[in-house]
Order: structure tokens, then C-alpha cells, then sequence
């Protein structure tokens, strides 16, 4: 059956960024640039401790300057490359993530997956939806399918 590895983006294409970065003009530019929304962090061991969110980068103040340990998030996800799809969903499932980072059996960090792709797959078709606004009772109901 299918695994892990193949929906995997490979290590080469993501952007890391270290904890003790500072986020300021810079470096947003920079994640800004990739198109990516998600960026591991690694720690002074170069172990992935966190991940940053380009939608947590609207909680910075024009101007002000913020380390990357302020704003990021804690929980990190694994699966491994040999995960079939279905371990796979169920690791997105249990960790309540739309990104898992993938590793081989000595722990390196190989790639990242993420739901949206796998879904994709899964369905055999791309999901398209831009109805964002799933947190208010009231736009859910009144929502004109199109």
C-alpha cells in the first residue's frame, strides 16, 4: 500500500528557522517569500522543538521585533516515511495537526506532510473550499453554496 514518503515534502524544500531567530523585517520577508505557512523550529541541538505559523506573525506589532520562541508552537508531530496513508491520517487525527514532520527509524528528519495533501489524495481530488469564516454559527448558516 501507499506510504508516508510518498505525499512527503523533502527536507531540501523547507525552510527552517532556529528559535533564537528574531522575526523582524528580514526574516519575515524571507518566510513571506517561500509561500510555506508553516516553518520548523530547531533548538540549539538542531532538533525540531516547535513549529511557527504565518498566521501567528499577525500578532506582531508593526515594527517591534519578536523572537521566534515567543511565537511559535510546542507540539511537533511524527510519523515515520513507511507509515501507510492510513497511519498517517491517524497521526494527524491524534495529534489534532495539519502537519507531521517525517522521519526515518534513526530519528532524521526527512520531510513534512500535510493533511491537505493527504486528503487530497485520499479523495483522488483536490479540495477547494474559500469559505473561511467556519467559526461563526451564523455565516455557517446562512452560507450560499455556489
Amino acid at each position: 500500500s501507499r506510504k508516508a514518503s510518498l505525499i512527503m515534502m523533502p527536507k531540501e524544500d523547507i525552510t527552517f528557522l532556529s528559535e533564537k531567530d528574531n522575526l523582524g523585517p528580514l526574516t519575515l520577508d524571507k518566510l513571506y517569500k517561500t509561500g510555506d505557512t508553516v516553518f520548523p523550529v530547531l533548538n540549539r541541538n538542531e532538533k525540531v522543538c516547535g513549529l511557527l505559523r504565518t498566521d501567528k506573525l499577525d500578532l506582531l506589532h508593526i515594527g517591534k521585533t519578536e523572537p521566534v520562541s515567543k511565537l511559535m508552537e510546542t507540539g511537533v508531530a511524527f510519523a515515520r516515511y513507511d507509515y501507510t496513508l492510513e497511519q498517517l491520517l491517524a497521526v494527524f487525527l491524534r495529534n489534532r495537526t495539519d502537519y507531521v514532520l517525517i522521519i526515518d527509524e534513526k530519528e532524521k528528519l526527512l520531510g513534512y506532510a500535510e493533511l491537505g495533501t493527504l486528503i487530497s489524495i485520499l479523495f483522488n481530488r483536490e479540495i477547494k473550499d474559500d469559505f473561511d469564516n467556519d467559526s461563526s454559527s451564523s455565516a455557517v448558516a446562512k452560507r450560499q453554496d455556489d
